[in-house]
Order: structure tokens, then sequence, then C-alpha cells
């Protein structure tokens, strides 16, 4: 039972390393029209899950973007940094960014 237990977890944190990605969600509430609006949001990795990041929208189209205060895990894996995008958004409209390894975005077709 105990080695059942300890493959579970096994599975359970190689699942996240592998799906390591932040999604974050833009809402429009007001009834307004944003334009070129730069937003920023923080990210947060755990050891080994990301190496370089990389943005995507929800359908996986790349999205431009900056990255700063990067801090990186001892084996050199992103560990936390804040993302900026330029965005517009129109009214009652809800745009999702997904943060993720770059390697793993590759894998995103548009």
């Amino acid at each position: 039972m105990r080695n059942v237990c300890q493959l579970l977890l096994v599975l359970v944190l190689a699942q996240s390393v592998l799906n390591a990605a932040s999604e974050y969600r833009l809402s429009e509430y007001l009834g307004l029209q944003w334009s070129g609006e730069m937003i920023s949001f923080p990210v947060t990795f755990p050891a080994k899950a990301c190496r370089e990041l990389r943005v995507v929208t929800a359908d996986g189209v790349p999205v431009v973007f900056q990255a700063t205060e990067i801090a990186r895990h001892p084996d050199g894996s992103v560990k936390t940094a804040r993302v900026y995008v330029k965005t517009d958004l129109a009214p009652e409209q809800t745009i999702v960014f997904r943060v993720l390894d770059d390697k793993a975005a590759k894998g995103v077709t548009p």
C-alpha cells in the first residue's frame, strides 16, 4: 500500500511539472473599451517546471511580453517573475493569458 501511495504522489507531482502553466483572466466589467493597455501579473513555478517563459492566449497564439524580477530556483528554472503584456479589451470581454515553459509552448498550435 505504501508503494502505491508513493507512486501516486510521483505521478501527481510529474503531472504538475509537465503541465506547469499559469493562467490569467482579464475581464472587462465596466462596459468600456480599453486599447493598448499595459498589464502585469506575477507568476510562480515549482522547481524544474519552467526553464524559459512563454506567453500564449487561450487559443495558443503567442503573445509579445516582457518579464522582469525573474528569480530562479537553484537548478536554474524559473521560480517567480512579473510578466507584462500590452492588450486591448472590449466591453464585457474576457481574455485569457497562459504563461508556461517555452518547451511546452512549442507544442501549442494556434
